[in-house]
């Protein structure tokens, strides 16, 4: 028993290393979970996984296209690294060769769309900056005197 409180004690000072510590209790009996953060390298190969299964999803990719698609973007991502991006047109130009016309056509209207969202987001962020008062007396000027 006193193990067992001794090791909870433990996984709570140690909770400030980490991003999240749990403990529940369920079916199967008590339970304590620890989420360590990863480090940014494995984050961005999961970012490629994620957008290779969208592209699988939205495009209706086979098997041999998935592995194609995924050895490009993670070329992609490997020279993004050594600070030589990939040039958009030969990623297109690269896509073009896997995809078939019908995917070329799908693929084309997602970036159309991608690229319509993308300016109204950066118009959003461009609203949403701080407004400078102008040079007149204001409401606070008392407070600063």
């Amino acid at each position: 028993m006193r193990r067992i409180a001794l090791l909870i004690m433990v996984m709570f000072f140690a909770a400030d290393a980490f991003s999240q510590v749990g403990i529940g209790i369920g079916a199967g009996g008590m339970g304590v979970g620890v989420n360590i953060p990863i480090s940014g390298k494995k984050q961005r190969m999961r970012s490629v996984e994620n957008k290779v299964q969208q592209m699988r999803k939205d495009l209706d990719l086979d098997s041999s296209q998935v592995v194609k698609v995924r050895s490009l973007l993670v070329e992609r991502e490997r020279k993004r690294n050594r600070g030589v991006p990939m040039p958009r047109q030969e990623f297109n130009s690269r896509m073009d060769e896997i995809l078939t016309a019908e995917q070329k056509e799908k693929f084309k209207e997602m970036h159309r769309q991608r690229r319509q969202v993308q300016p109204a987001t950066q118009e959003e962020k461009k609203d949403s900056t701080v407004v400078k008062p102008d040079s007149s007396a204001t409401e606070w000027d008392d407070v600063y005197k």
